[in-house]
């Protein structure tokens, strides 16, 4: 999650791609960027790109934040732990978002060969 966080900022910063809303929907995930960035001297990051990283996206914590995400409009990355994508959260965004072109899950994990993440 940290890497992509990292990517999309600098791809924001050089306006590679619009500003739409990132969201991070994974409490794990929200809790692993918090120490990536307490811990400046355990990576080649500066604190500069650590507060452009953690900024970069909207941090969906509860069930309750991540059910009303599915009734955003409008075009949207999503950051999200992926189960193989057969179950959680990731569920329900890919039946509200992937139809819309102008929408970007991504999966921040191993996809194992047969599950539905996998095709």
């Amino acid at each position: 999650s940290q890497l992509l966080l990292y990517y999309l900022s600098k791809l924001r910063e050089k306006h590679r791609i619009p500003d739409i809303p990132v969201y991070l929907n994974s409490p794990m995930s929200i809790n692993a960027t918090g120490i990536f960035c307490d811990h400046l001297g355990e990576h080649r990051l500066t604190a500069a790109e650590c507060k452009n990283l953690c900024a970069v996206a909207k941090y969906v914590r509860t069930p309750e934040e991540s059910k009303r995400l599915n009734d955003q409009k409008g075009p949207m990355i999503i950051i999200s732990a992926n189960g193989m994508a057969t179950g959680g959260r990731i569920i329900h965004h890919l039946k509200a978002f992937a139809p819309d072109a102008n929408n970007l899950i991504l999966f921040t994990g191993f996809q194992a060969a047969g599950t539905r993440g996998a095709s």
